[in-house]
């Protein structure tokens, strides 16, 4: 306990002196400058700084982005979607001129041939070029034309195959020497960056990538002269089949350039400007930064000096509690043992002028008392005659001495009702204590217990008392009952000679009455 107070009186000063300490001095404040303004002084920088200039980083960084490889996406898918369209065309063609041959043959309009029907010519006139052209017509009326449509459809395959892009780019890509191709086989599943630059295929920009005119030009001339409309009318099928895909583009290219800057990096001591230098915005930038360092650092200083004090003002109540806790559980304790102690004295007084006792095996019920004459202890039988002497003491009657021991019953019931009126008050305050409310608890099961044990013991007793021993018996156990407590009697101190001259003389009358009780028998 001397510990822990002198713990706490040491925290309590440490607490008191903390906010007594003068604060540290404030760092130098730089002037608000405006761009355009004369420094009034020399600014030197405290700490080491790094001013980021944010236009000069974005225009670096945009330049060297053009030099990261764009990403394009190839679908093969495009090239399937140009064969059914051009397959589609070359059918509905066929069978439209099929379908005016019909009409042609079922008049009888074709006898000049297949093609000279009037159905036939109107059919050629609607649809001009290939593939409505003679030879084709001939080998569609022969049923033929299917090698034609195969060896046309391979081409449209091969010229496909190519990487086929559109001729106007979005406005922030530009091509460079390099690009990478990525191969989508399905349009919905586009693979995140890490993944696409794993599978990307570094290609060249300008031979491996044409435009879409460029691809069909390229078709077309691919036939002879004489097929040449052929060729144009399967190049109209080529569509593009390789896009940009500018969202992996801007995500490699911010990767790659996030840890490109533009600053200006100042030492510890460096002049960041001079007297009457004019401030520009670089500089303005610089000063802007050193001011919002020195304000995070003095607010960090503030904030660690009030955790600081909060710290040790939780220490200083935490043993401030425990201190109080200690000295009520200590006055809890003490008054519980005075009460214990005053409650025991009263008992023991009361018990020294007046105890009530009942002698086991016998009806009668005493009261020991103090003679002031002689001062020897008497048990006072409450069932003798008034009048009748008191066994061993002469000096009062029966009558007196009963009034006498009525009386200190009395005082000493007064004196217990002043003690407990005068300790409920403090009584009450210590049962409100959960220790004190167990205490009571436990005591009160004791009582219990207690009284218990009694009930029980008076119930034999009086099992005994009432057991009628017939005869010889009866006589035999009150003659040893007898010779017992003459045995008793000189072993026995003062106080208890008294109470077995009182047992022998009831002992005795009880041998009388079980002997005249066997003679009237």
């Amino acid at each position: 306990m001397v510990r822990r107070a002198a713990s706490l009186i040491l925290l309590a000063s440490l607490a008191q002196s903390l906010p007594a300490q003068p604060a540290s001095p404030p760092a130098p404040q730089p002037a608000v400058y405006q761009i355009g303004d004369r420094a009034a002084q020399d600014i030197i920088a405290p700490m080491p700084l790094m001013v980021v200039d944010q236009a000069a980083t974005e225009a670096l960084r945009a330049q060297a982005a053009q030099q990261v490889p764009p990403f394009f996406c190839y679908y093969p898918i495009k090239t399937e979607e140009a064969v059914s369209e051009f397959k589609t065309a070359l059918n509905d063609t066929r069978y439209g001129f099929l379908e005016a041959k019909l009409a042609d043959k079922t008049q009888g309009a074709d006898t000049n041939g297949p093609l000279s029907g009037p159905a036939v010519a109107a059919f050629r006139a609607q649809n001009t070029g290939f593939p409505a052209d003679e030879k084709l017509l001939a080998l569609w009326a022969a049923n033929q034309g299917d090698d034609l449509q195969d060896s046309l459809v391979a081409a449209l395959r091969a010229a496909m195959a190519r990487h086929i892009r559109a001729v106007n780019l979005p406005a922030a890509l530009k091509l460079n020497d390099r690009a990478r191709l990525l191969t989508i086989t399905d349009p919905l599943e586009i693979p995140k960056l890490d993944t696409a630059e794993q599978q990307a295929a570094e290609i060249s920009a300008h031979t491996d990538l044409m435009t879409l005119e460029q691809a069909r030009a390229d078709l077309a001339n691919s036939f002879p002269a004489k097929e040449a409309a052929a060729g144009r009318f399967l190049a109209g099928f080529l569509r593009v089949n390789t896009e940009p895909d500018m969202a992996l583009t801007r995500a490699s290219r911010d990767r790659e350039t996030a840890a490109l800057l533009s600053a200006d990096s100042y030492d510890a001591g460096q002049v960041i400007i001079k007297h009457g230098q004019i401030v520009t915005a670089r500089i303005k930038a610089a000063l802007d930064q050193l001011n919002d360092k020195l304000q995070t650092a003095a607010r960090a200083e503030q904030l660690q000096q009030q955790a600081v004090m909060s710290q040790t003002q939780a220490v200083i109540a935490d043993e401030r509690n425990r201190w109080l806790f200690g000295t009520l559980l200590a006055v809890v304790v003490a008054g519980g043992l005075t009460i214990r102690w005053q409650i025991k004295r009263w008992n023991r007084r009361r018990r020294s002028r007046a105890l009530a006792v009942r002698v086991a095996g016998a009806e009668e019920t005493g009261v020991v008392i103090s003679c002031p004459t002689c001062a020897e202890h008497i048990v006072v039988p409450l069932g003798m005659e008034d009048g009748a002497g008191l066994p061993g003491c002469d000096h009062a009657t029966h009558e007196e001495w009963r009034r006498r021991a009525i009386a200190a019953e009395q005082r000493a019931q007064q004196a217990t009702a002043i003690v407990r009126t005068g300790m409920l008050s403090h009584l009450a305050k210590y049962l409100s204590t959960e220790l004190v409310r167990k205490l009571v608890s436990q005591r009160g099961d004791l009582i219990n217990v207690q009284r218990q044990a009694a009930e029980r013991v008076e119930e034999l007793a009086g099992r005994l008392e009432n057991l009628e021993l017939p005869g010889r018996e009866s006589e035999l156990f009150y003659q040893q009952r007898i010779a017992d407590l003459e045995q008793q009697l000189e072993e026995s101190n003062e106080l208890n000679r008294s109470l077995i001259k009182l047992k022998i003389a009831t002992a005795r009358r009880q041998l009388d009455e079980a002997k005249s009780h066997a003679g009237l028998n």
